[in-house]
């Protein structure tokens, strides 16, 4: 494993060099967990570079005496869950839309083209988790 080079104590401390180490030593496993909950490469380059920035903003609540990785895990599916939470909210934003769009002009039993992308687009994050 790694020797004792005190990052832990560094990066609680504030020293800059060590959110850099923390990354190079945990950002795989970070994106790991941000890309196997949501399944999308995007989504998880955002999610890990979310979790090391609500790591470095929330240091002073970081214990140095327990291990980092296991601090970054816990905030990894922190920001995980608020990024399902963010889509089930586009869902129900999308659904409500889909409510109140006009119907296709000219033909009372026509689907317009708005509609069935909100549904295609509803399906697919469904199917996301």
């Amino acid at each position: 494993m790694f020797e004792d080079d005190g990052i832990d104590r560094r990066f609680a401390a504030g020293e800059a060099a060590a959110v850099r180490e923390a990354y190079e030593r945990h950002g795989r496993l970070v994106f790991s967990l941000c890309l196997t909950a949501l399944r999308s490469r995007e989504d998880a380059e955002d999610a890990a570079q979310q979790v090391f920035m609500r790591a470095w903003r929330s240091r002073d609540t970081y214990d140095p005496a327990r291990p980092l990785g296991g601090w970054l895990t816990g905030i990894t599916r922190r920001v995980i869950v608020d990024m399902f939470a963010g889509r089930a909210r586009e869902a129900r934003k999308m659904e409500a839309e889909v409510v109140h769009l006009p119907r296709a002009e000219g033909a009372e039993d026509a689907v317009s083209d708005a509609v069935v992308a909100a549904v295609v687009v509803h399906d697919a994050l469904a199917l996301l988790g």
